[in-house]
């Protein structure tokens, strides 16, 4: 099996375009793009500064659309392909005891007009679950699919330094009590980038140990 690696910064759309580009010269094709790339931040929205905020929103919303984008052109050409967004689940639920401002605002939805606190209330839906949702819409009249996948807290280095008081707290608010070995996530990927979800599109797949069941 033919395998290749590519170093890309996600938050530069040339980079994106050009590795994009160098997979289909290297393999021919292009048939599944994961957005998968993301940073936290590590504070609230009144303690963080301007750069942390626009360096986490380049990545973690701009990294995926760029992503997005440059396979789409590719799929659309080809009359196939695949996109999964990595979304999460702090794009449903305000997470605790952290405050990550933020991270949640990439992930969390903008206001609609409703009756609610200065006349708007939220919309808990993730601005990549509502890309992944209108791509969905805009790609399948030429044979294109985009879905997305909410992970809760898993054992990876984004949560690495935090301490354990608040990975415990995490814990006490996660029914199954504990955080995710990242390989429980493989059924769901591969499902989704699989002919075995061939009508599967549109979709967002929480996998939390039910924190935002509760």
């Amino acid at each position: 099996m033919k395998t290749a690696t590519y170093k890309v910064q996600v938050e530069v759309y040339a980079e994106v375009e050009a590795a994009v580009a160098a997979v289909v010269n290297d393999f021919g094709r292009l048939d599944v793009m994961i957005a998968n790339a993301g940073i936290p931040s590590k504070a609230g929205g009144l303690d963080s500064t301007i750069e942390d905020w626009d360096r986490v929103r380049a990545i973690d919303f701009d990294g995926a659309y760029y992503c997005a984008r440059a396979a789409g052109l590719v799929f659309k050409a080809q009359g196939h392909g695949n996109c999964i967004f990595t979304a999460s689940m702090s794009g449903h639920a305000a997470n605790v005891p952290q405050e990550q401002a933020g991270y949640n605002a990439c992930k969390a939805g903008v206001v609609s007009p409703n009756k609610s606190v200065l006349g708007y209330s939220a919309n808990k839906l993730s601005l990549q679950i509502h890309l992944s949702k209108s791509l969905a819409v805009e790609w399948a009249k030429w044979g294109g699919r985009v879905n997305s996948v909410s992970p809760g807290y898993i054992d990876t280095a984004i949560s690495g330094d935090c301490p354990i008081e608040m990975k415990e707290a995490w814990f006490n608010l996660t029914p199954l009590r504990r955080d995710a070995d990242p390989r429980e996530l493989r059924g769901v990927y591969l499902y989704l980038a699989s002919d075995a979800s061939s009508y599967t599109t549109g979709a967002d797949f929480i996998v939390d140990g039910g924190y935002t069941a509760r």
